[in-house]
């Protein structure tokens, strides 16, 4: 399987391919998100929440932030 061409260029890593993504999930000023039963991972942070958010409902999300080596990430 092949990557989406539709997601070429939108890396959060500035194209550097050190570590992506940045987040695991980001809500930026959302009226309903649920992720039910997720693992969210990201470099900085497993969940990033910005802006004004009205509903986030995360129900069994495991959200994970560090690199891809197990001893080096943060779980929350």
């Amino acid at each position: 399987m092949g990557e989406d061409p539709g997601l070429e260029g939108r890396e959060d890593d500035g194209g550097t391919a050190i570590a992506s993504p940045q987040y695991g999930v980001r809500v930026q000023d959302a009226r309903d998100v649920t992720a039910i039963g997720a693992y969210l991972h990201g470099l900085t942070a497993g969940v990033f929440r910005a802006g004004t958010n009205t509903r986030i409902k995360l129900l069994g999300c495991t959200a994970v932030a560090g690199n891809n080596y197990t001893e080096d990430r943060v779980q929350n």
